[in-house]
């Protein structure tokens, strides 16, 4: 959006940022061409004011009411992005204001989001027992075709992902993808095609999980914290998910009930398991390590570029970065690369966990590979997760989540980072339960450690850090120098 487009700011001085919120709704009305940019700007609205999954069919849209009538003749608009993504209160209610107002002229789009919604091509990629590891299926309305794709995690009991939306023409490509990456990583997925109501259920169980996962992390942080936006170049799951929703309400729904969440072993249980290794530094009853796929070739063509969500595990509220980097990144760069999101100092050992076996500083007594020697794309495929471990006193665990594999983009640069949330802990701090204690450490000036924590931090204040505090530009910054110091090696 240029300088001259760009809503001006209200000088009022008593509605403060609500007259631009309500200028920038406006400006996104009139640019809207395909009802699915609508859908996503009403998924976006129902993320952003907390109107997501669960507290959508109770809360209706008395809260936000008063602004969306404020947009005048565009009301109407809104009202009927509303009435299609919602679900019993919030549908009902934006319906009756919607055949409240006045008849006036709408956009075509307005007209083709009442068009009815046509399904085809339910697909699954399941594993060997079944284990569904992606969702697919296509949507047509009026002359458009489109299609969702939905990425389970298997290890997380098949809770839902990720929620794309792509054109259905490009459907067979990305399953072919997935597959492909399968193949390299070892696993053998294969399509299974369902029907309507087959692929509702198991959409609906991974929904439900997901949002018992979402829950759950409720318990220790805020909402702002687990509602996942995504980023400018791909909207977040939470955002998604209205319309997922809309299109799953269309479909038969089946007969078997939604199964109980399975229960994991607690955290302090699987701390305990890890401590006992069989021989070659592998967890006791874990599957011997798979054979490494081969590398990348030069005729294989320019390596794709993975998406990945990196949390650093057991932070209450969650600290994580997403990042895009090369497939055929080594797993020494890749490294860098994390030290360099998560502002690290790379004074320690590290270790990433795979499927294929650890990868790190090479040593054969505790099993682990030359880190040098294995690519990204060669220990994960799509969906697939691995653990990068920091530290080994602190215990910086990092869980991996490859979320997307797309092409490169030809004018961007990376590695890059696209989004995050929280700063890091600073080093040596003692580990997630330091980290804890620094930040109540911090937060009492009263306490008899609270002078030596700023020395040790180098701080004047506890003002001078901020823990909610994210600078993606800062990490970029850094990821560039990264790559400027590589090219000067290389040509040396």
């Amino acid at each position: 959006m240029s300088s001259a487009d760009a809503p001006a700011e209200c000088e009022c001085g008593e509605c403060g940022g609500a007259e631009t919120a309500r200028q920038d709704i406006l400006h996104a009305l009139e640019h809207f061409i395909d009802p699915i940019e609508a859908e996503l700007f009403g998924g976006m609205l129902l993320a952003t004011t907390g109107l997501a999954g669960d507290d959508l069919e109770e809360a209706g849209i008395g809260p936000i009411l008063p602004a969306i009538l404020d947009l005048g003749e565009n009301a109407s608009a809104v009202l009927a992005v509303l009435a299609f993504l919602g679900t019993g209160r919030l549908g009902r209610e934006a319906a009756a204001e919607l055949d409240r107002l006045p008849a006036s002229g709408s956009a075509p789009w307005v007209e083709e989001l009442a068009r009815p919604l046509t399904a085809r091509d339910f697909v699954a990629l399941t594993g060997p027992d079944d284990e569904t590891f992606a969702l697919a299926a296509c949507f047509d309305r009026a002359n458009r075709s489109h299609a969702i794709v939905m990425l389970l995690e298997p290890v997380h009991c098949g809770a839902a992902a990720t929620i794309d939306l792509i054109d259905s023409r490009h459907l067979p490509g990305a399953l072919a993808d997935i597959r492909q990456h399968a193949r390299e990583a070892g696993l053998a997925f294969h399509e299974t095609p369902l029907s309507p109501a087959e692929f509702r259920w198991r959409a609906e169980v991974a929904l439900d999980r997901r949002v018992q996962h979402d829950h759950e992390d409720l318990d220790t942080a805020d909402l702002a914290d687990i509602i996942d936006l995504g980023d400018e170049d791909a909207p977040g799951y939470h955002i998604t998910l209205p319309l997922l929703e809309a299109r799953l309400r269309t479909l038969p729904k089946s007969p078997k009930p939604i199964p109980a969440h399975p229960q994991s072993p607690p955290d302090d249980l699987l701390d305990m398991l890890r401590q006992f290794t069989a021989p070659a530094g592998r967890p006791l009853g874990s599957p011997r390590p798979r054979k490494l796929p081969a590398k990348r070739k030069t005729r294989d063509g320019r390596a794709p570029i993975y998406r990945l969500r990196v949390d650093l595990r057991g932070a209450k509220p969650p600290i994580w970065r997403r990042l895009e980097v090369p497939g055929d990144i080594p797993l020494n760069e890749l490294h860098d690369v994390l030290q360099a999101a998560f502002e690290w100092d790379d004074d320690h050992l590290h270790v990433f966990e795979t499927d294929f076996g650890d990868f790190g500083e090479p040593d054969p007594e505790l099993g682990r590979r030359a880190e040098t020697k294995a690519t990204l794309e060669q220990v994960a495929g799509s969906g697939a997760k691995l653990v990068y471990t920091y530290d080994f006193g602190d215990d910086w665990e990092h869980t991996i989540l490859v979320e997307h594999i797309a092409p490169a983009e030809a004018t961007a640069e990376y590695p890059r980072c696209t989004g995050g949330r929280r700063a890091a802990p600073p080093e040596d701090c003692g580990g997630i339960w330091g980290y804890e204690n620094l930040l109540a450490t911090l937060a009492d000036p009263s306490g008899q450690d609270h002078e030596d924590l700023l020395e040790w931090l180098g701080l004047d204040t506890a003002d001078d850090f901020d823990p909610t505090q994210f600078d993606r530009d800062a990490v970029n910054s850094a990821l560039a120098r990264m790559r400027g110091e590589r090219t000067t090696r290389r040509r040396r």
